[in-house]
């Protein structure tokens, strides 16, 4: 029994050397972004997607930040994905006050597709927008920092960009689970060759994927 606990902890301690050497690996390839004090205004249109399911508790707050947003035109859409809770009821109340939102409720899912890529995929079909930016309903973004998203990503001539978040962190299982996830984006952040504009792998966020709608 004794050397099964010293052979666990020896794996626990060899993986968490590793993991600490992938995070240090990782921030070399990291950078913050600070939101912009008083971005540029842009005549080019963002066709914000966000995908919704049984999000009630945080969709409000989520997107008011969207359409508080400076800098940018906005058309949003946010598609209800079969929520069993008032994600779509908040949702059409919010669309209700501003023209610039619509909410699409209950995509048909083709065979083959997921939940929330179907969702993503729906409501991208309807955007008229230059650029389609993809976000959770989870995620309150500064009042700049769609327009700080645009100009990072011009500055680099990026076709696609995409911006992980600050997480916060307020029960226990979320204390002890996001650090998981965390070591989880080190680990594909750590992939070789990923800053080649030819090599074949990418990785991104949910929380902010921006796209050249002509892309």
């Amino acid at each position: 029994m004794a050397s099964t606990l010293i052979v666990i902890c020896g794996i626990v301690t060899l993986y968490s050397a590793v993991m600490a050497l992938l995070g240090v690996l990782v921030q070399r390839r990291l950078r913050g972004l600070t939101p912009d004090a008083a971005p540029l205004p842009t005549a080019e249109t963002l066709s914000v997607v966000m995908p919704a399911r049984n999000e009630a508790v945080d969709l409000a707050a989520a997107l008011q930040s969207i359409l508080a947003q400076q800098g940018v035109n906005l058309e949003v859409t946010v598609v209800n994905d079969h929520s069993t809770d008032r994600t779509g009821e908040i949702a059409d109340a919010i669309a209700r006050t501003d023209p610039r939102v619509r909410v699409l409720h209950n995509p048909p899912l083709p065979p083959g597709w997921l939940g929330k890529c179907n969702a993503m995929q729906q409501g991208a079909a309807g955007a008229t927008g230059d650029y389609l930016l993809f976000t959770d309903a989870d995620v309150v973004h500064a009042s700049t920092g769609f327009a700080t998203a645009l100009r990072a990503m011009r500055e680099n001539a990026c076709d696609f960009f995409s911006l992980l978040p600050r997480l916060e962190n307020r029960t226990v299982w979320e204390h002890a689970n996001i650090p998981l996830y965390s070591f989880g984006i080190a680990k594909l952040l750590a992939i070789p060759g990923l800053e080649d504009p030819d090599s074949p792998n990418a990785v991104a966020s949910g929380a902010l994927m921006l796209v050249k709608a002509e892309v």
